[in-house]
């Protein structure tokens, strides 16, 4: 268990008409993710708060539901015990 934060991509999604109170941030992890690992949302990069997260590991499309903490913006991840397979997260944020 190990903070990968460094190790991952982060993608922002936001609606075209930026209308929505919500927007998407998009989390790919680097291949050597394990289960209980974790990843900072930088609070000072990617405003709002965690609404919900919907993860899947990337190489079985399997849905693997993280935990969180929303004060903080620490995402823990899920899965059953997998070892060294790339996370896939969407997470929905408020703005």
């Amino acid at each position: 268990m190990g903070d990968i934060t460094s190790g991952c991509t982060f993608t922002r999604l936001v609606p075209a008409l930026g209308q929505s109170k919500y927007y998407h941030l998009i989390i790919e992890t680097a291949a050597t993710a394990d289960t209980a690992d974790t990843i900072t949302i930088p609070a000072t990069t990617y405003q709002g708060s965690i609404a919900c997260i919907l993860g899947f590991d990337e190489d079985t499309c399997v849905q693997e539901q993280p935990t969180w903490v929303v004060s903080t913006g620490v995402i823990t991840l899920g899965g059953s015990g997998n070892s060294n397979k790339t996370r896939v997260y969407d997470v929905l944020m408020h703005r």
